[in-house]
């Protein structure tokens, strides 16, 4: 007789490998959102920040 009484009498239900890969499911719909980065000056990023602070209700 054991020491402990094991709960898990059941089967084990997690899937191998190739269980796994079959069911996996992509759970968006639409395209995902790609991020685009591009170089500019900094005055057109000071324009740019400066619009947003507006924007934003100024420094705080």
């Amino acid at each position: 007789m054991s020491l402990f009484q094991e709960k898990r009498t059941g089967e084990d239900r997690r899937a191998t490998e190739g269980e796994a890969e079959a069911r996996r499911v992509e759970r968006r719909s639409g395209e995902r959102r790609q991020i685009e980065m591009a170089e500019i000056s900094f005055i057109e990023w000071a324009s740019q920040f400066a619009s947003y602070k507006k924007q934003s209700g100024g420094i705080k």
